[in-house]
C-alpha cells in the first residue's frame, strides 16, 4: 500500500483550487478598485481643506480650470500643502497626464464657486464630485 497521492487525485485537487481563484480574482480586483476610489476621495477632500485655505490667506480660490497636478503645484507654492499626496492608481503624484486617478479643478467667477471632480479608473465619469 502506496501512502502517496495518486495523480488523479492531484490533478481534482488543482482543478478545484483554480476554479475557487477563478472565482474570488474578480472581488479581489473590485475591492482593490474600491479602496483606491476611497483614496482617491481622501486626497480630494485634503485638496477641498487646502482650497479653502489658499482662500482664507489670499481673499479667493484658485482660479481657472486646473487638473491635480497644477492645483496642488498651486497650493504647494502658497504653502497651503506641503506634500503632492499620490494618486492610488499609478502609485506617482498627482499629474496632469493622469488618465486613471485623475483629479480636474475648476473655479467659476461669477458664481464664486469652485468643483472638484475625481475620476476613478476611467475618465468618462467622475467618481465623486466635491464643491463648496
Amino acid at each position: 500500500m502506496d501512502n502517496g497521492f495518486s495523480l488523479i487525485e492531484l490533478i481534482v485537487v488543482i482543478a478545484i483550487i483554480g476554479i475557487i481563484s477563478l472565482i474570488a480574482m474578480p472581488n479581489y480586483t473590485a475591492i482593490q478598485n474600491k479602496a483606491k476610489v476611497s483614496a482617491l476621495t481622501t486626497a480630494g477632500h485634503t485638496l477641498q481643506s487646502a482650497i479653502e485655505s489658499y482662500a482664507i490667506s489670499n481673499g479667493s480660490y484658485p482660479s481657472g480650470s486646473l487638473n491635480g497636478g497644477e492645483v496642488f503645484s498651486v497650493l504647494q507654492q502658497s504653502g497651503d500643502v506641503k506634500t503632492v499626496p499620490k494618486n492610488p492608481f499609478t502609485g506617482q503624484s498627482f499629474a496632469a497626464g493622469d488618465t486613471q486617478g485623475k483629479i480636474a479643478y475648476s473655479y467659476d467667477t461669477t458664481s464664486q464657486t469652485y468643483q472638484i471632480k475625481l475620476y476613478g479608473e476611467t475618465v468618462n465619469s467622475p467618481s465623486v464630485t466635491l464643491s463648496n
